[in-house]
């Protein structure tokens, strides 16, 4: 045991007035430390927030992610209850480590070979849910409009990144620019003006879904919520769940749908959309060098092949999702 993580427990008791006890280390989280550990409220989550990472204003804005998310078990969402004191879910020892608790809920990863479509139309529902929450609950919030990406920033960095492309001589890479060119010569200025926006959770990947065999058990992460496009979430969920072997999982798509109209108004034909939305808004995050040209993590791996089949079916989205 640490004397970080000492410091933590102690400081646990002191503020939440119950004891943590057998903290056992959880895997997951670049440069964050999680551990799991027992109370009388039942199993609880340690996450430890690296110094590296996050800055006095970056603290400021997981605080304020933080008071968007704490409470959604409340409203039927599977997401986890966040520990508060002082109306602060971000806590500091005094030796400087800054921790929240949330509870602990059990569940498994999934992925494209493993999902079922109980699991997608379960994902879907969930999905719809927090998105609606979110619309209604965005009237009081007045956050401004803050997408990660889009046509713009792709547009404006484009000359950088084929420099970058043709640098590297990565042939793949190269070929992958030069058909961006073309698609965001054929997108115009504002392709995405009629996409739902509301506060959205931006991180929608696989690492950040937990499931049982009934469905979902678990939404994570909620550290990066925005006002944003909505559909964000459901291009990464399709992306993560439905593409598989070089092709779309059309059965899997329309579960989630099945789940997500519970809500929200989604269709088969929007896909099309929300897969050129995702498109938009990571090519410049994983259609890099350092990432085709390297030894990337699987993970990140498959994040660029993803983009890379987008990319490559284009044209063909609209007939595949008709």
């Amino acid at each position: 045991m640490t004397e970080q993580l000492d410091s933590i427990l102690n400081h646990a008791e002191q503020v939440f007035h119950f004891v943590l006890m057998n903290p056992v280390p959880v895997s997951g989280g670049w440069l964050n430390r999680k551990w799991r550990a027992d109370s009388e409220h039942g199993p609880v989550l340690i996450k430890q927030f690296s110094e590296e990472r996050y800055s006095a204003d970056r603290l400021a804005a997981l605080e304020s992610a933080m008071k968007r998310s704490g409470r959604l078990y409340d409203y039927g969402i599977k997401a986890p209850r966040y520990y508060s004191t002082s109306g602060s879910y971000l806590q500091r020892t005094g030796s400087g480590e800054t921790y929240m608790l949330m509870d602990f809920i059990p569940g498994h990863a999934e992925s494209p070979e493993t999902v079922t479509e109980r699991q997608m139309e379960s994902l879907g529902n969930q999905c719809g849910a927090l998105h609606a929450h979110w619309r209604q609950e965005h009237r009081l919030l007045d956050l401004p409009f803050e997408p990660e990406g889009g046509r713009e920033l792709l547009a404006r960095d484009y000359p950088i990144r084929l420099r970058e492309a043709e640098a590297s001589g990565h042939e793949v890479l190269l070929q992958a620019l030069l058909k961006q060119r073309r698609i965001l010569d054929s997108m115009g200025e504002d392709p995405f003006r009629s996409v739902p926006t509301g506060i959205t959770h931006c991180d929608f990947s696989a690492d950040n879904l937990l499931f049982d065999e009934g469905g979902v058990s678990a939404l994570l992460d909620f550290d990066r919520n925005r006002h944003t496009w909505q559909w964000q979430d459901i291009g990464r969920a399709m992306l993560s769940f439905a593409y598989q072997g070089g092709e779309l999982k059309l059965e899997r798509i329309d579960a989630f749908i099945s789940g997500y109209r519970r809500h929200l108004p989604l269709e088969r034909k929007d896909i099309r959309t929300v897969l050129r939305l995702t498109w938009c808004i990571e090519a410049n995050w994983w259609l890099t060098p350092s990432i085709l040209c390297g030894e990337p993590a699987p993970k990140i791996k498959r994040f660029a092949e993803e983009l890379l089949w987008v990319t490559d079916h284009w044209d063909e989205l609209d007939a595949l999702l008709c």
